[in-house]
């Protein structure tokens, strides 16, 4: 708290402003649900846990937005997600036996596909998260499940940072198999963008691919309490005021 002592001629007046000032960025776990609007998944579902739902209503433009992402220790981060380009829609044959996360959360899973499926061709979502430090690397983990098929549904996360790299995820009958991204470094803006893509081996007629959960972790800053204060001045001031212009 720093307080400033303002003394002006005709009386003293303390003017005492309480400021804020941010904590340091620490390491902090987010976690991101990408599925239905309907079954968004609640901390209510683990304790331990706070999420965050990217639905499909805001999944499935190509400006959606989902700011101030709150990490599993209930922190307010500056971080966010854009959308750059729309998934198709959401899925909700995921399984719900997963052991890593509630089903609400691997139940359900956003996609893009090739050929076209419901009167949408080539759908390749793009998102970013926004908000990170230039200076420092994150890891990304992936998660998504697709029930009931016996194809390969293969997905490939191309990640642009500083660098570009990807990784695959097949979420054809996946219960607890997740794949990361490690030591990725934001580009200049803070920023890392995601495409979603059929990957190898993909032998789905549409070429499916899906996301179900995000988890980021790294540091990120949280976001500053606003400043308060208080100016112990009131009425005494505005007469000083009043006083002055007559004078």
């Amino acid at each position: 708290m720093n307080r400033i002592m303002r003394w002006m001629s005709g009386g003293a007046i303390a003017a005492v402003c309480a400021m804020s000032t941010p904590a340091l960025a620490a390491p902090v776990t987010v976690l991101v649900d990408f599925g239905a609007t309907a079954s968004p998944t609640d901390p209510a579902d683990d304790v331990t846990r706070t999420w965050n739902n990217l639905t499909a209503a805001v999944g499935t433009t190509n400006s959606g937005v989902v700011s101030n992402l709150k990490a599993t220790n209930g922190t307010t981060t500056a971080a966010g997600i854009s959308m750059v380009a729309r998934f198709n829609g959401s899925n909700t044959n995921g399984t719900t036996a997963s052991t890593l996360y509630p089903s609400d959360a691997t139940s359900d899973s956003l996609y893009g596909n090739v050929e076209t499926f419901g009167g949408l061709p080539n759908i390749t979502p793009v998102f970013k998260i926004t908000g990170l430090d230039p200076g420092l690397a994150y890891d990304l983990t992936f998660y998504a499940s697709r029930t009931g098929t016996a194809d390969n549904r293969n997905g490939r996360y191309t990640i642009a940072g500083d660098a570009t790299s990807f990784v695959e995820l097949n979420a054809a009958e996946n219960v607890n198999n997740t794949i990361t991204a490690s030591a990725i470094g934001a580009d200049a803006n803070g920023e890392i963008q995601i495409t979603i893509t059929a990957g190898t081996g993909n032998n789905n007629a549409n070429h499916f691919a899906y996301l179900g959960v995000l988890t980021i972790f790294g540091e990120i800053a949280p976001v500053p309490e606003p400043a308060t204060g208080a100016l112990l001045v009131g009425g005494a001031a505005l007469g000083l005021r009043r006083r002055t212009r007559r004078a």
